[in-house]
């Protein structure tokens, strides 16, 4: 079977309980899910996350149209985001742990600071995050929250979906902890 280009294809395939096809689309897009994955790892929680990644897989393919005018490849982020963002939300509230645990500051680096060439300058880097460590540790339990995952590129929406708050709340922290961040730096030397 030579259906790997077309999606839709494999989709109808999929729907009419074909495994061949299910197995071809799941490996076409199986390193998706797991940079996915990789995006919120946690020690013990890696599995969890791929299983949330898979259970949007299998949604996207349940649930998608493709009448509309919607590439699946952008369909099935869109659930994965969805279930994996349910998931954390769920955990966050469920065992009260900090949010910080599922975000990935260690993307920090290759986000936020310049591609280092010299072992000084990753010296630098890695002093540099630790000096933001040291800084989100003192904040407030939720202040935090939002400040990392506002680091890690969330929107104000996403971020005020997951915690169950408004986008003005969420602006307001944010807003006090640049605020806060800035005294930080003055106050602490940075390098």
């Amino acid at each position: 079977m030579d259906y790997k280009e077309n999606d839709n294809e494999l989709i109808y395939l999929i729907r009419e309980d074909n495994e061949e096809a299910f197995d071809m689309l799941f490996n076409k897009y199986k390193p998706l899910m797991i940079k996915f994955s990789n995006k919120y790892k946690y020690k013990y929680e890696m599995d969890d996350m791929l299983q949330e990644c898979r259970l949007g897989f299998c949604k996207a393919i349940e649930t998608y149209d493709e009448t509309k005018s919607v590439l699946f490849s952008t369909y099935l982020y869109r659930c994965i985001e969805k279930s994996v963002l349910a998931y954390l939300k769920q955990m966050n509230c469920k065992n009260n742990k900090p949010l910080i645990d599922y975000v990935n500051i260690d993307s920090l680096p290759t986000k936020y600071i310049a591609y280092c060439k010299t072992p000084y300058d990753e010296l630098e880097e890695k002093e540099y995050i630790s000096f933001i460590r040291n800084f989100i540790n003192d904040l407030e339990f939720e202040e935090a929250i939002v400040f990392e995952l506002k680091l890690n590129g969330y929107s104000y929406q996403v971020i005020g979906d997951i915690l169950d708050m408004s986008k003005k709340k969420v602006d307001n922290i944010l807003v006090k902890t640049r605020r806060n961040f800035k005294k930080y730096v003055l106050n602490n030397e940075v390098m």
